[in-house]
């Protein structure tokens, strides 16, 4: 009862978010709808729906992917670099690790890539070890493979002011990778 009623009302929301943004395509209402999008695609993962999952998922990744081609910024880069990331994330759900791990390779550069344009925010750093983190973990260990992951990895190994742990996380799946 409570469960279908709680699905019912981010239905809804998912709707009415796709109306304000077809009605007023702007970079708030776009931010708004792939953030309800990304919502809804982690509600339906843990439900373990993951092909409604990677739907949601997908469409947040092509909205943001425009975003990002439009009027790239801090912002758009670090949200196209996450919306890889969690289609990656499905995508490994579904046991599509050669897939996921170009969505997870593509998330890192991405990151990497908001790191170096903008030394001072520390949230792509932040963001950044995130998904090192995640990456040297056991559940990736298998997916992330190959050249995009070692490319990836490069790219972040020359972000500068990162943490001593995450430079360290780095070093790892470098020596992993190559």
């Amino acid at each position: 009862g409570e469960t279908s009623a709680s699905q019912a009302s981010f239905d809804q929301a998912v709707d009415r978010f796709q109306r304000l943004y077809n009605t007023n395509p702007n970079s708030q209402t776009e931010r708004d709808y792939t953030l309800i999008l990304s919502q809804q695609g982690r509600r339906k993962s843990q439900a373990k729906e993951f092909q409604s999952a990677l739907d949601l998922y997908t469409r947040a990744l092509d909205i943001r992917r425009q975003a990002d081609r439009d009027s790239p910024n801090d912002t758009t880069r670090r949200d196209l670099a996450w919306a890889n990331w969690y289609v990656g994330d499905v995508l490994l759900n579904m046991d599509r690790e050669a897939e996921a791990c170009k969505h997870h390779a593509s998330g890192l550069s991405l990151m990497a890539e908001a790191c170096n344009r903008n030394p001072d925010d520390a949230r792509s750093r932040r963001n950044l070890g995130q998904m090192v983190a995640a990456l040297v973990q056991p559940a990736y260990a298998k997916s992330f493979q190959g050249a995009d992951a070692l490319e990836a990895v490069r790219k972040a190994i020359e972000v500068t002011d990162l943490t001593e742990e995450t430079r360290s996380q780095l070093q790892q799946l470098n020596q992993r990778l190559s």
